[in-house]
């Protein structure tokens, strides 16, 4: 307001999720809402929080609790971007790339299994991220609000993962670490049911540990973990609305799984 920024006026954020998820929610709430564009510098930002229109802040250090639906107009994405970016950060987005390939696709989970050097930016790479983000782009297209289920799928990997981030004050691990062990643990999860077969479950972990995600439960604090995930978006009437795989590339919701389940997965990680 101090700018005198009006209803026609475009607000545009340059940089990783944060930015992008604070310029989203400044352009949702202005004034009701003005048009806003990204331009995400993080691979992260560029495989996940700039597709699909939600925009949140946390609160109280619990992920996304404030936040709005509002599509940004535009979304550029510049591959060169990425050239400064730390290696832990260049890892923590591809979490975010092999999680649509295991809700999805198992065929793009065998080309990223069979990358040489995923550091090195070369055409099978860049087909490889956009193959990737088309599958994230697909879904919320038909399920802008998360209303007919499809855009739940998403959130594989994050009902723990958003949990870890929290317990751990939103310092120890980047948000892709924090999703590929909550990953971990739906697969787990998804075997201990004997829904996920063991040779899934085997490469589930296999492709993480290839991309220097974390795949080790060393020093989580498994109760303030469930506390927290009471607050999750996806819990309705009191329960879990987990997501798992039925195989690579498969993935459904199940909400009926009780604590006991929980807790013999959590002991045999």
């Amino acid at each position: 307001s101090s700018e005198q920024a009006d209803r026609d006026d475009i607000l545009i954020g340059i940089g990783g999720g944060m930015i992008g998820d604070i310029a989203g929610y400044v352009a949702a709430t202005y004034m009701r809402g003005i048009k806003f564009v990204l331009i995400p510098t993080t691979l992260l930002s560029m495989s996940d929080s700039s597709i699909g229109g939600k925009t949140a802040i946390d609160v109280n250090n619990i992920k996304n609790l404030v936040g709005s639906f509002h599509n940004p107009s535009l979304v550029l994405s510049d591959l060169r971007s990425l050239d400064t970016l730390p290696q832990r950060q260049i890892n923590s987005g591809w979490a975010e790339l092999i999680k649509h390939g295991f809700i999805k696709d198992r065929k793009l989970l065998d080309q990223m299994i069979n990358i040489k050097d995923f550091n090195y930016l070369n055409e099978e790479l860049i087909s490889i991220i956009k193959k990737s983000i088309k599958i994230k782009a697909d879904i919320v297209s038909v399920d802008e609000n998360e209303k007919y289920g499809q855009r739940i799928l998403l959130n594989y990997g994050h009902t723990l993962g958003h949990a870890i981030e929290a317990s751990t004050n939103l310092n120890k691990y980047t948000h892709g670490e924090a999703v590929s062990l909550g990953m971990v643990f739906a697969a787990k999860l998804s075997n201990k049911l004997k829904i996920l077969s063991d040779n899934d479950y085997n490469f589930h972990v296999q492709i993480l540990n290839k991309f220097n995600l974390p795949t080790d439960f060393k020093d989580i604090n498994w109760e303030n973990c469930f506390d927290l995930i009471k607050n999750d978006k996806k819990v309705k009437d009191g329960k879990i609305n987990w997501v798992l795989l039925k195989s690579l590339g498969t993935s459904f919701t199940k909400n009926d799984i009780s604590e006991d389940i929980l807790m013999e997965t959590v002991r045999e990680l």
